[in-house]
């Protein structure tokens, strides 16, 4: 008798595998690869089971099958179970595979291996083995389980839909606890106490959870006198907030804000309830409500915007606008930031945005962070549209509140993506982490600059939430590009390349994609549209020119030699071509609105395109878009300077650039307004060049999809 007759009863099998130690559960492959189910045992090639999960087959019609009964690639070894009607023969070659494990596992490694109970495998086969000395049969149970059945258990997410994983604490304030934390698997359980109700858990804070011995020991923001300016200033600094700074970074829900702000002042203030008020309100806290410390981070940010209060510095000097905003407001938040609130996040935004144009990366960054960890606590990652209460069926936020809270979370992707560009660093939002969706798109009154000449005078369409929608997308393509592109570990390089074209790809189906209120081109002769609409395409060719410079070499010569790759060479025409689009949408903002009221998140795009023009400048001394470009953004950066000293930093960078006999002609810096430049012809404004390079054998030109889009 030969080995395989021995041996292949299955019960004897499976007392020697476990024997040996061979079946360790946490070891072992996710899918099964073996030749156990090869098509020489039987299998048939292919069935229709195997073609719909199979992205090869996709698209493909075949004719019905019987003959399917088999799908191995839903057999997982993990702690499920294997359908008794399956069954397989083995082949030879894994028989002969097997006999030799077994033989050679006699004298190996005696570590012990565990079954998913943690007991020891030699332990479990002792208590279960008949008296008799009879190996027992396998326990597959333990180790499979089939994909796709009809009884599957709850998963997480509808665990947390479910409200067993939400709670309040004394102020209704809701919090989040991912499937991570098992709360989920504690809200099965019957409960003596009354720490969950109505589906949602009471876990108040620490000093109220145990509470301390003198609860007036307590800060809250609704008990503290602040003061705030008259109400005359107050409203200058809304109406500069509103028209400025709102339309690019829309973290507050305008419609609500505003009728908090009023009824606060027209009505007596009336303090919120405090951490002794009823616990056993279902209804949380709202995202919008009247808060002083956003009001000061507005201020904060506005005042940057009027001369009013704080006169302009001398030269060489930092302008302090709304520095005393901003001291107050970090006085306020050193003492309520242990509650975790949406105004507290969009405080944090505020003051993160702030401080990235002051030039203090390093506190925007901070401040940037915290806002993140914070709507991470509140769920603001999480689609909150089916959450409802456990006492009923009704949701636990309005569509307005629900509206607001995917406001914060959208500008706190903005916002880590710019932080990640402008410092280097990696995002601390990946895509995997959040499946908020992107916020409605609301009517909008139109929009109006309140400085004197330019375009000013002028109604363009209300498309806030529009562009706010399109920049959300495409932050999540800049997402990719930060982790993919550019990540901490080194990766290879054809994965690099691939990840080029998947994110071409997606770039351009963004592009695309744009509604016709939100399209743009600097060789058009239609009127240049609101700062939104420009503010979104700096964003969108500032991904393109992130995207193709990780792809230029680090060439020493004056000029790339002939055996340089044509993919290297088409990157370094294509961020070129980008970074000149950035100079000329920005001269064409300036023209039309001016750059002393623009986003502080421009200084980043503008320095990335310098960089790029001098990196062309010094390959090519004599390109005349490059030369343009980079006095274009010289002229922005110091236009901006003494609203956002980050600009005079970046200025500074790219100025101090020695550039050679060859230095591009200097321009003169002419006032904000309407200039002549909008009279140049079109093709004296940079824009991509046709090089010889960029023909490829089948004479296609490989700018064809940026050209086409100035057409």
């Amino acid at each position: 008798m030969n080995w395989r007759e021995k041996y292949w009863d299955a019960s004897t099998l499976g007392h020697t595998v476990r024997r040996a130690g061979l079946i360790n559960l946490g070891r072992l492959p996710k899918r099964i690869s073996s030749p156990l189910f090869s098509e020489a045992a039987g299998r048939p090639k292919t069935t229709p089971q195997d073609r719909a999960g199979n992205p090869a087959y996709l698209g493909k019609k075949s004719p019905p099958s019987k003959a399917g009964i088999w799908n191995f690639r839903t057999v997982h070894l993990s702690n499920g179970f294997l359908d008794r009607g399956l069954s397989v023969v083995p082949t030879k070659e894994w028989q002969d595979s097997l006999s030799s494990r077994l033989a050679s596992s006699a004298s190996g490694s005696r570590i012990p291996s565990f079954d998913i109970s943690g007991v020891p495998l030699t332990q479990r086969r002792r208590l279960n083995s008949p008296s008799n000395g009879v190996p027992a049969q396998p326990d597959w149970k333990g180790m499979y389980t089939l994909e796709g059945s009809d009884h599957e258990e709850n998963s997480p997410k509808e665990c947390v839909e479910g409200m067993g994983a939400l709670s309040l604490d004394e102020h209704q304030e809701v919090r989040f606890h991912g499937p991570i934390s098992g709360l989920y698997l504690l809200a099965r359980s019957s409960r003596t106490d009354s720490r969950k109700e109505g589906g949602l858990w009471k876990l108040p804070m620490a000093r109220v959870w145990p509470p301390i011995k003198d609860p007036s020991e307590l800060v809250y923001e609704e008990n503290m006198e602040i003061e705030l300016p008259p109400v005359h200033v107050q409203e200058h600094l809304l109406q500069l907030y509103f028209t400025y700074i709102h339309p690019v970074f829309p973290v507050l829900h305008k419609t609500r804000f505003l009728t908090e702000y009023n009824t606060r002042n027209i009505s007596s203030p009336a303090r919120s309830p405090d951490s002794h008020g009823s616990d056993s309100l279902i209804k949380p806290e709202p995202a919008q409500k009247f808060s002083p410390l956003v009001l000061l981070a507005m201020f904060a940010l506005s005042a940057r915007f009027s001369d009013q209060d704080t006169p302009l510095p001398p030269k060489g000097k930092m302008w302090e606008a709304g520095g005393k905003y901003f001291d107050l407001a970090k006085s306020i938040l050193a003492k309520v930031l242990h509650r975790s609130r949406p105004s507290t996040c969009q405080t944090l935004l505020l003051l993160g945005y702030r401080e990235f144009g002051i030039g203090s990366m390093e506190q925007g960054w901070i401040y940037i962070g915290m806002a993140i960890r914070m709507a991470h606590d509140l769920g603001l990652n999480c689609n909150l549209a089916d959450w409802k209460s456990g006492s009923s069926d009704h949701t636990l936020f309005t569509p307005e509140e629900t509206q607001t809270r995917r406001q914060i979370w959208w500008a706190c992707c903005l916002a880590d993506r710019y932080g990640s560009m402008y410092m280097g660093r990696p995002i601390a939002i990946r895509d995997e982490d959040f499946d908020t969706p992107l916020p409605d798109d609301e009517e909008e009154q139109p929009w109006e600059s309140l400085a004197p000449g330019g375009m000013a005078g002028v109604n363009y369409p209300g498309i806030t939430m529009a562009s706010f929608r399109a920049s959300g997308a495409l932050a999540l393509i800049m997402g990719g590009i930060i982790t993919k592109i550019y990540p901490v570990r080194p990766a290879s390089v054809p994965s690099r390349q691939a990840s080029l074209v998947q994110f071409e790809r997606r770039l351009d189906q963004w592009y695309l994609g744009l509604p016709e209120s939100l399209r743009y081109d600097t060789a058009s002769r239609r009127i240049v549209p609101s700062p939104p609409v420009l503010q979104m395409h700096i964003r969108y060719w500032g991904s393109v020119l992130l995207l193709h410079r990780a792809f230029i070499p680090n060439w020493k010569n004056i000029d790339p030699t002939p055996k340089d790759s044509t993919l290297e060479l088409k990157a370094f025409d294509l961020a070129q071509g980008a970074a000149s689009h950035i100079s000329a949408i920005v001269t064409a903002y300036r023209d039309s609105f001016g750059l002393k009221r623009c986003s502080p998140f421009l200084t980043s795009y503008l320095l990335n395109a310098g960089i790029m023009h001098i990196t062309t400048l010094t390959l090519r001394p004599s390109n005349p878009q490059a030369s343009l470009g980079f006095q274009q953004c010289l002229a922005a950066l110091k236009e901006m300077e003494i609203t956002w000293p980050s600009a005079a930093r970046a200025y500074e960078l790219l100025n101090g650039v020695k550039l050679g006999a060859l230095n591009p002609p200097r321009l003169l810096f002419r006032p904000t307004g309407i200039s002549d430049t909008r009279k140049m012809p079109l093709d004296m404004i940079a824009h991509p060049t046709t090089r010889p390079e960029m023909i490829d054998n089948s004479g296609r030109m490989w700018m064809v999809f940026m050209t086409s889009r100035t057409s």
